[in-house]
C-alpha cells in the first residue's frame, strides 16, 4: 500500500461522521482521519467525540501542528462556520482544500443526497448538456422509444381491444404535460375509469371536479370530507 494521505476534516456534523465511518471501513485505504475541527465540540455520545481537535478560529495552529496533506470541509453552516482566512493560507502552502461530499462520492461512488445543498447542483457539470452531448443523448432517447415502441405494440393493442370490450367510449385520453423548458404536451394515456352521463348528487356536486377528461366525457370524483 502506498503512502497514505492525511485528512483533517473541518466540521463534525453528520456529513463528517459518515464520511469517516466511510474511510475506515476501506479494506486498504489512501487516507488517515487526523481528527476533525469544529466551532463547538461534539455531543459526548457523538462518535467524533474523542476525534476533537479544537475550535475553528485555531484551525492555523492545528495546520501547522499536525501538517494535514488535506483539509476537508464538511460545514454545514458555510455563511459563518468558514476560517476562509486559514484556508486560503492552507491552500496556498501547498495543503489541497476539498469538499465533504465530493470526496464521499469519490471513495463510495455514491451521491450524499442528504447533504447536497442548491450550489452543489447549479454549479454541477451533469446539468450542461451541449452540442454533440445533447444530440447524441436525444437521439439514443428517440431510438431506443422507437424500438420499445414496436417491442410492446402487440401488448398495447391488446389492453386497447380490452379497453374497448369492456365499455363505451374512446380507448385514450389526452393529458396536458409540461415538458422541456416548460413547452406542454399531450401524454396518451388508456382509459381506466367508466364514462357515466349521471348528473353527481347534491351531496357531492358542490365539491366534485373532473379527474379526467376527454373531448367526450368527464370523470367527477368527490372530496374527502
Amino acid at each position: 500500500m502506498g503512502t497514505q494521505a492525511s485528512l483533517l476534516i473541518l466540521g463534525a456534523g453528520p456529513m463528517a461522521a459518515r464520511l469517516i465511518e466511510e474511510i475506515e471501513a476501506l479494506e486498504a485505504s489512501r487516507y488517515v482521519v487526523l481528527g476533525v475541527v469544529d466551532s463547538q465540540p461534539p455531543d459526548e455520545r457523538s462518535p467524533l467525540a474523542g476525534r476533537w481537535l479544537g475550535r475553528c478560529e485555531e484551525l492555523g495552529e492545528i495546520v501547522a501542528r499536525l501538517r494535514p496533506s488535506r483539509i476537508v470541509v464538511a460545514v454545514e453552516n458555510r455563511r459563518d462556520g468558514l476560517p476562509l482566512q486559514s484556508l486560503l493560507e492552507s491552500r496556498v502552502s501547498g495543503i489541497d482544500v476539498e469538499d465533504a461530499i465530493e470526496l464521499y462520492e469519490r471513495i463510495t461512488g455514491k451521491m450524499a443526497i442528504e447533504a447536497l445543498r442548491p450550489s452543489t447542483l447549479i454549479l454541477s457539470k451533469g446539468f450542461r448538456n451541449h452540442g454533440a452531448a445533447e444530440v447524441t443523448a436525444r437521439l439514443i432517447s428517440v431510438v431506443a422509444a422507437v424500438a420499445g415502441l414496436f417491442a410492446v405494440a402487440p401488448l398495447l393493442a391488446l389492453i386497447a381491444l380490452f379497453v374497448k370490450l369492456d365499455s363505451a367510449g374512446p380507448v385514450f385520453f389526452v393529458q396536458q404535460r409540461a415538458g422541456r423548458h416548460g413547452h406542454p404536451f399531450g401524454l396518451l394515456k388508456f382509459r381506466t375509469m367508466h364514462p357515466t352521463t349521471d348528473a353527481p348528487s347534491p351531496a357531492t356536486s358542490q365539491r366534485s371536479f373532473p379527474l379526467r377528461s376527454s373531448s367526450a366525457v368527464n370523470f367527477p370524483v368527490a372530496a374527502a370530507p
